[in-house]
């Protein structure tokens, strides 16, 4: 409700053609007037020089503004029928960086053949996901010029998002506006588009793995593996097989001699099997502001960990505990996770083929418990502690911020919460309790 208000008031000052600055102006005249007809009440010998040179900026001030709004009504016009006999429209362009570290996003936006208002500026507002919108963006400063005719203006500059997810474009707004910035004339575009703010790859993370599986028999190992016998653990009975692997169940059952197949040891393993839950305890999850930027966090983990596995001679096989639908990319599977309440740990990571394992803070103790029981001491977990995303916020800078440091950005605010939020302890005692978990089961774990 609060978010589809604030939308709805940033919407009506966006299409509002009067700018802060016409009602600046506006005021100050109003001040002027007021004081020249104080003025006007004494005997001044100096009054009529006054009047004439108030009369002359007057009359001046005005030309200047009618000029200013004229250029800026006509390059609105000629857009607009621009737009209306070419079907021009912006060409939107996204993508994501790949430096680490990086946590922002580029937008690159391009307009074909259009007027700039004299001295003035064309600019542009992007809508998304129903209530929000980016920042008002400078497409003039960028100009290719051919006469009075702008060939082309275009900006690339970095977009700011909060969440690690996909977005929706909806639509957006033109704006332009004069030399003076009094008017700010607005033109409503279509925009459908849809696109990935996609996890971004942070610190190098150092891992020595030895894959459990494969698929071809084309890559040795040091480490003899098990793998399952012929016919799936069971086949009858032969004179050469040892007496002492009858299943006597099944003969009591059914009159057949039954022997459990011994196990191979296989020397070739080229798959490395990655597990990434998304599984949360329900408790953890009240303070969806809070959990949404750990969720933030540990995609940035995940994906990290994934491309320094990718970096080796195996072949990395992702596997998640949800389904995304249209989605072959591994940085696409990951963008659009969710932290889920349906499939626990033990119900998706097979031990026998797990390599790595991926768990975080709002993981379920009880439920680790029971995977990390059945895990031998070459399978890597990483635990992402998602906490120490707001250890930069100490107590002392949130109380500065909050009495007297303005947060920098949306993102700043939601950490600034997390020394005052209820959720903070009960994840604090939850990373405890998964520590203590790692160390009792004698776990091969990195805390990241």
């Amino acid at each position: 409700m609060f978010h589809r208000i604030k939308a709805l008031a940033q919407k009506a000052k966006l299409l509002s053609p009067i700018t802060s600055n016409l009602l600046l102006l506006l005021v100050v005249m109003y001040a002027n007037y007021l004081f020249y007809k104080k003025l006007a009440l004494k005997d001044n010998q100096f009054l009529p020089i006054i009047y004439a040179m108030c009369k002359i900026a007057l009359l001046f001030s005005i030309v200047v503004i009618i000029f200013s709004l004229m250029s800026t009504v006509i390059s609105y016009l000629y857009f607009k029928q621009q737009a209306k006999v070419n079907h021009l429209q912006l060409q939107i362009q996204f993508h994501n960086s790949n430096q680490v570290g990086a946590n922002k996003m580029g937008l690159f936006i391009r307009i074909q053949k259009t007027l700039i208002p004299f001295m003035g500026y064309i600019k542009a507002v992007l809508h998304y996901d129903n209530h929000f919108y980016t920042p008002i963006l400078n497409l003039s400063s960028s100009a290719q010029q051919s006469g009075w005719m702008i060939k082309q203006i275009y900006t690339s500059i970095p977009l700011q998002l909060v969440d690690i997810k996909e977005y929706q474009i909806h639509d957006g707004y033109l704006f332009f506006e004069d030399m003076l910035r009094l008017f700010s004339i607005p033109y409503p575009f279509a925009a459908q588009q849809v696109f990935q703010n996609q996890p971004q790859l942070q610190t190098v993370i150092e891992s020595s793995v030895i894959p459990k599986k494969t698929q071809e028999l084309e890559i040795r190992i040091p480490q003899m593996r098990r793998v399952d016998g012929d016919l799936l653990h069971y086949k009858k009975f032969s004179t050469s097989d040892d007496t002492r692997r009858i299943v006597w169940k099944i003969f009591a059952k059914n009159r057949d001699l039954v022997v459990r197949t011994p196990e191979i040891f296989n020397p070739f393993a080229s798959n490395i099997y990655m597990y990434a839950s998304y599984f949360a305890s329900k408790q953890l999850l009240l303070d969806t502001s809070l959990t949404t930027q750990m969720l933030n966090y540990y995609k940035d983990a995940v994906y990290t960990i994934y491309d320094v596995l990718q970096q080796k001679e195996f072949e990395v096989n992702y596997i998640a505990d949800q389904q995304i639908q249209g989605s072959n990319k591994v940085v696409e599977k990951i963008t659009l996770s969710n932290w889920q309440l349906q499939t626990p740990i033990h119900q998706f990571v097979k031990p026998n083929n797990a390599t790595v394992l991926c768990i975080h803070s709002l993981s379920d103790p009880d439920d680790l418990q029971q995977v990390f029981a059945e895990l031998d001491a070459n399978t890597i977990v990483y635990f992402v502690k998602t906490s120490q995303l707001f250890l930069q916020n100490n107590i002392l800078k949130t109380l500065q911020r909050i009495f007297i440091l303005p947060p920098k950005d949306e993102l700043e605010k939601i950490r600034t919460r997390w020394w005052l939020s209820g959720t903070r302890l009960l994840v604090l005692k939850n990373e405890k309790r998964i520590e203590a978990i790692l160390e009792k089961q004698h776990v091969t774990y990195t805390i990241l």
